[in-house]
C-alpha cells in the first residue's frame, strides 16, 4: 500500500466516523472523505514544501481526485489507498512543473510561470463551484450574517447576479468576479472559524475581505456553477497566443487545458511515467509558452448560454468585454511576458475569429520588397519601373482594402440593428434588457438585497 505521512490521521478520523460502516454503502462517501481531508489539511499541511503559489492548486486537485476516485462502498484500507496514491500523483505532476522551472534560472521568470499555472481561475471555477459549492455558499452565508448584510432578493436570478458582478470593483483593478474568484483561491476554506464555544469567528479582517468583497461573494453563490465555469472558458477562449517557432495559435483554455488535464486525471496507473516526462502535455505546455510571438483577444461570437444577457444588451456585453476579457487578458499578458521577457504592452484586440498578425507580416514584407525598384538612367531623369513585387504589393493592398470596407459595412449594419432593436427589446428572466446593468446594482442596492 502506498504510504504518506498523513496516514495516521486519516485512519484515526475514519475509524471515529465510520468505523461502523466497513463493506456499507454510502451515498456521500466521496464527499466525506472530501470534506475530511480539507480538516486534516488545515491541522497538518499535505502539500509543504512546494511553490505557495501551487499550494491551492494542489490542494483541490487532490480533493478532486478523491472525489472522482472513490467508490459507494466503504473500505478503509481502500480509501487509505485512494488518497495515498492521489498525493504521490498530485506530488510528481508538481516536482515535474519545479524542475521545468528550473530550466528557466530566473527568479522572476520562475514565479511568474508558477503565478500563471496556480492562479488560473479556469479551474478554480470548474473545482469550487462544481464540487464545493455547498460548502462554499454555507460559509458565505455565515459572513454575511456575521458582517449585518442582508439575505440576496429572491428576484434575482442566476444571470442577474451575472451581470452585477461584471462591475468593476472600488479599485477597478478587476471585475467583482475576479475579485470573488481570487477570495475562493486564496482563502476559500477559511474564511470563518469555529471557536472553543462552537461559535462562528469571522476572519474577513483577517484576511482583508472587505463588506464590498463579501457582497461579491454573496451574489457568485446565487449563479449557476455552470454558468461561472462557461464564463471562464469564454474569457480564456477569446484569448489567443500564436507560437513564433511553428506559428501555431493557440486560445489560453486550450493552453491550460494541456497543464490541468494532468493535475484532474482520475486514471492513475503509473506515476513513475510522469516522472520520467512521458506525458507529452509538459512539453507542448511549455513550448507553448516559451515561443510566445503575439497575444490577442479575439471575437467568435457569443456563447449561447450568456445568449439571454447579451442579445440585445450592449451595455452588458461591452463590460464583460471590458472587465472580464480584456482585463484577464492584460494579467496573463503580463506574467508571460515577464517569462519570454518580451514587451508588457496591452494585448491587440482582433474582430475576427483569426489572428490578422500574419497579414500585418505580410504587408510589411510587401511594403519593403516594393522599395526595391528597377531604375532606368536616362540623361534628363530617373525612371522608376514597378517590379512584379510592387505591382503584387498594390493588389494586396487593394484587396485589404477593400476586406476593411466591406467588415466596416457589415459591422455597422449589425449595431445599427442591435441598436435599433432596444426599442422593443423582451425581458430575459429578471433582467430588463432595455436597462443599463449597472442599475441592479450600486445605485438601486435595494433591487439586489433584502431590506434588513
Amino acid at each position: 500500500m502506498v504510504q504518506f505521512k498523513e496516514e495516521k490521521l486519516l485512519r484515526k478520523e475514519l475509524q471515529k466516523l465510520l468505523e461502523d460502516y466497513e463493506h456499507k454503502e454510502i451515498r456521500s462517501l466521496n464527499k466525506i472523505i472530501m470534506s475530511m481531508l480539507a480538516r486534516i489539511n488545515n491541522e497538518a499541511k499535505i502539500f509543504s514544501g512546494i511553490p505557495e503559489q501551487l499550494v491551492t492548486l494542489a490542494n483541490n486537485s487532490l480533493l478532486l481526485q478523491v472525489y472522482q476516485r472513490t467508490g459507494l462502498t466503504y473500505s478503509e484500507d481502500k480509501v487509505v489507498s485512494v488518497v495515498g496514491t492521489s498525493i504521490n500523483y498530485i506530488k510528481a505532476v508538481i516536482d515535474k512543473l519545479v524542475k521545468i522551472a528550473d530550466d528557466l534560472q530566473d527568479s522572476d521568470k520562475k514565479e511568474a510561470l508558477y503565478s500563471l499555472i496556480g492562479g488560473s481561475h479556469l479551474f478554480m471555477a470548474y473545482f469550487f463551484c462544481k464540487y464545493r459549492k455547498k460548502f462554499f455558499a454555507d460559509n458565505v452565508n455565515v459572513l454575511c450574517e456575521l458582517h449585518g448584510i442582508p439575505k440576496l432578493n429572491e428576484k434575482i436570478t442566476s444571470n442577474d447576479a451575472l451581470v452585477s458582478l461584471f462591475e468593476l470593483t472600488e479599485s477597478k483593478k478587476c471585475s467583482k468576479l475576479q475579485r470573488a474568484l481570487d477570495i475562493i483561491m486564496q482563502h476559500g476554506n477559511d474564511l470563518i472559524t469555529i471557536d472553543a464555544n462552537e461559535l462562528n469567528i469571522s476572519n474577513a479582517s483577517k484576511l482583508g475581505i472587505s463588506n464590498e468583497d463579501i457582497k461579491a461573494l454573496q451574489l457568485l453563490t446565487r449563479v449557476d456553477y455552470d454558468n461561472v465555469y462557461s464564463l471562464m472558458s469564454i474569457a480564456y477562449e477569446s484569448i489567443s497566443i500564436e507560437n513564433k517557432r511553428t506559428g501555431q495559435k493557440l486560445s489560453l483554455n486550450s493552453l491550460y487545458n494541456l497543464i490541468f488535464s494532468m493535475f484532474t486525471n482520475s486514471y492513475i496507473k503509473d506515476i513513475e511515467s510522469c516522472k520520467e516526462n512521458k506525458n507529452s502535455e509538459f512539453n507542448e505546455f511549455m513550448d507553448a509558452i516559451l515561443n510566445i510571438d503575439n497575444i490577442n483577444v479575439l471575437y467568435s461570437g457569443i456563447a449561447r448560454n450568456f445568449h439571454d444577457i447579451f442579445k440585445n444588451n450592449l451595455t452588458a456585453f461591452s463590460k464583460f468585454e471590458n472587465n472580464i476579457i480584456h482585463k484577464y487578458a492584460e494579467i496573463e499578458k503580463e506574467k508571460l511576458s515577464i517569462i519570454n521577457s518580451i514587451s508588457t504592452t496591452k494585448p491587440s484586440t482582433e474582430n475576427t475569429s483569426v489572428v490578422s498578425s500574419s497579414e500585418n507580416t505580410l504587408e510589411t514584407e510587401e511594403n519593403e520588397e516594393s522599395s526595391e525598384t528597377m531604375t532606368e538612367a536616362t540623361d534628363e531623369t530617373v525612371i522608376e519601373v514597378p517590379t512584379r513585387r510592387s505591382r503584387r504589393f498594390d493588389q494586396v493592398t487593394l484587396a485589404l482594402a477593400v476586406f476593411s470596407a466591406l467588415f466596416l459595412i457589415a459591422n455597422s449594419a449589425f449595431l445599427m440593428y442591435l441598436i435599433g432593436s432596444k426599442n422593443s427589446a423582451p425581458v430575459y428572466g429578471n433582467i430588463d434588457t432595455n436597462q443599463q446593468c449597472s442599475s441592479i446594482y450600486t445605485e438601486e442596492e435595494s433591487s439586489v438585497w433584502q431590506d434588513q
